[in-house]
């Protein structure tokens, strides 16, 4: 008879707890996840910080924390990607009152925006007889950006470009930057002629200019793989190939200080139906905000597109004039290349320029 109601005492005080875990395990309980910082590059080491705290005195004997990872987040032990995403599991055990941060130590291996997605807080009685479940919301963003590459590893017409950008935009005389006069030369323009310092010198003058340290250029990307606005961006490869020569030429512009501008056929991960003329991703602008904007726009690209790049073609059509404009583009066709044609004949400066899938990991 003892031992029967030492058996109905042992099971009441287990149900008990049971529900007092069930009922007060989540009071007092916060948790946050995040990243140790906002932005990094392809291969670059990162930190998931788990941040928990027990702000009571029942002690929690176990807590799992559950949410689902990205395959391009892997651990510095095993770099691994695997073929999907897998779900990341953290244990935890908390005593009164106490705060326990925790470092998972991961690589991120392509570019995007990786956002730390809800996790699942599950919470244990003292036995292990009852689990109480709790879902929990994260705000932790990290931003990768595309890799980029050295000038020297670019793609040939790339570096030409680079190359002639650097020196034409210092010999272009600026109309508005006057620094003085000098003798008049044959093939001079007749407008550049100075009559006031003419009449004083009693010799023929013309006025010269500074050059301009500004150029109106335009770095357009297609991300169209074929003539057909049906079939998918699916060559991922080549995808990425693009943005990170795109990329790799926004750092070679800005170590220039030249101010650019971008636009593409592609759209981002927040903005998935542009309106159709809804083209132009990054305004001109110059310096290391300006680069670092760029970078995060090619980071928020995603491989799919609303508009044939066709319809980017026309816009600049309308638009530009006296522009320096470079097209990069896997495909060149007909529709293409008549659109370039009607762009020169707007007085634009345009260099097309062929992107290819990579040979090889630079």
């Amino acid at each position: 008879m003892n031992l029967a109601w030492l058996i109905i005492f042992v099971v009441a005080i287990i149900y008990l707890q049971s529900v007092f875990f069930q009922k007060f395990g989540f009071k007092g309980l916060t948790y946050n996840r995040s990243f140790n910082k906002q932005t990094a590059f392809p291969n670059e080491k990162i930190e998931i910080i788990d941040e928990i705290t027990n702000r009571k005195l029942l002690p929690l004997p176990w807590v799992s924390v559950e949410a689902k990872m990205s395959r391009y987040l892997v651990s510095v032990v095993n770099e691994e990607i695997l073929e999907e995403d897998a779900f990341h599991q953290t244990l935890f055990s908390l005593l009164p009152y106490q705060q326990i941060k925790r470092r998972h130590h991961m690589v991120v291996k392509k570019r995007g925006v990786y956002h730390l997605a809800s996790v699942a807080l599950t919470l244990g009685d003292m036995f292990g007889f009852s689990d109480t479940y709790q879902s929990h919301e994260t705000t932790g963003k990290l931003i990768v950006y595309p890799k980029l590459y050295r000038k020297n590893t670019l793609p040939e017409d790339v570096q030409v470009f680079l190359g002639e950008h650097a020196v034409n935009r210092w010999i272009i005389d600026d109309p508005f930057l006057k620094i003085g006069t000098r003798d008049y030369q044959t093939g001079d323009a007749s407008h550049k002629i100075n009559w006031k310092q003419t009449a004083k010198r009693r010799d023929l003058q013309v006025n010269e200019h500074d050059h301009t340290r500004e150029l109106d250029l335009t770095i357009v990307l297609n991300v169209d793989q074929s003539d057909d606005i049906w079939l998918p961006v699916n060559d991922d490869a080549l995808f990425e190939e693009s943005i990170s020569i795109v990329g790799s030429m926004f750092y070679q512009l800005n170590q220039q200080a030249a101010p650019f501008r971008f636009l593409t056929n592609a759209v981002t991960i927040n903005n998935r139906q542009p309106d159709l003329n809804d083209v132009q991703l990054l305004e001109q602008g110059v310096g290391q905000g300006h680069y670092q904007q760029g970078l995060t726009t090619l980071s928020y690209l995603i491989p799919e597109r609303q508009h044939h790049f066709k319809h980017v073609l026309d816009y600049l059509i309308r638009r530009s004039t006296d522009e320096t404009l470079v097209i990069l583009t896997p495909v060149i066709t007909e529709v293409i290349t008549t659109r370039v044609e009607a762009l020169k004949k707007n007085g634009n400066q345009v260099t097309l320029i062929l992107i290819k899938a990579p040979k090889e990991v630079r």
